[in-house]
């Protein structure tokens, strides 16, 4: 796959370059560049099936970058140093990341993941970047973007009565019933649903705390949802548990 860089430290061009050529054959790279305004203009002509692209760079930062571009028909991986905002933007509209300094096993996963032919069906690249954007400028939509075996769903977190862990797997339970599984842990989802009324009462699962049903006190105890279901409450998270509670009840 025709494979460009941009990303304004040479020294990351070189690893990646390295990593590339070393342990990712089926990527060619057609071009490297540190100047993301010149990128952008040689871009069209170029062509790239898959472009490895830097967030925070002078001038076009490549949020920017991507979407100058009138023309999208690539995959995109961002590139980026630790930074809360866009990590969490990132998994709101599911576009692939990495973070700096570069991990080789991360960017291979990512690689792969991107261009692999059996991905399944899901929401265009096109849409992520939309949603991307959109949450960037600080418009996104309360809606959480989650892809499973047969499509992307938009879902309200609102809608949601709790998020239980199976190994790898996530299954969110929602009050008209329905059940969705996703292939993340949970923790994939901790930091995407609204803490104020999201809690993890057990490492296995995320309880909203709109549905609870009451308190029981049996072996230990633990938290009955609207929908009949007895969750797990870790003993050291009682006293937080009724605390968000009385919160919640305060506020309305």
């Amino acid at each position: 796959m025709r494979t460009l860089i941009i990303d304004d430290e040479p020294d990351a061009i070189d690893a990646l370059r390295i990593i590339i050529e070393e342990l990712l054959p089926e990527l060619e790279i057609i071009g490297s560049y540190s100047n993301s305004t010149e990128a952008l203009e040689d871009i069209p002509q170029l062509n790239p099936g898959l472009v490895l692209l830097d967030i925070n760079m002078p001038g076009l930062n490549g949020f920017e970058l991507l979407e100058s571009l009138k023309d999208r028909n690539f995959k995109t991986i961002f590139i980026t140093a630790y930074d809360d905002y866009a990590i969490k933007a990132f998994k709101y509209s599911a576009v692939d990341y990495i973070l700096k300094p570069i991990d080789i096993d991360e960017l291979v996963s990512a690689v792969k993941r991107s261009i692999s032919p059996n991905k399944g069906p899901g929401e265009s690249d096109e849409l992520k970047y939309k949603k991307l954007f959109e949450i960037i400028k600080g418009n996104q939509s309360e809606k959480l973007v989650i892809t499973t075996y047969d499509g992307t769903y938009y879902i309200d977190p609102q809608d949601v009565i709790y998020v239980q862990a199976d190994s790898n797997y996530s299954s969110f339970i929602f009050n008209n019933a329905k059940e969705l599984f996703v292939a993340k842990g949970l923790k994939d989802f901790a930091d995407l649903l609204p803490s104020t009324y999201f809690f993890r009462s057990h490492h296995s699962f995320l309880i909203n705390l709109n549905f609870v049903r009451r308190y029981m006190r049996n072996e230990g105890g633990s938290i009955e949802m609207v929908n009949g279901a007895q969750i797990p409450l870790a003993r050291r998270k009682k006293n937080e548990f009724y605390d968000l509670m009385k919160k919640l009840i305060k506020n309305g």
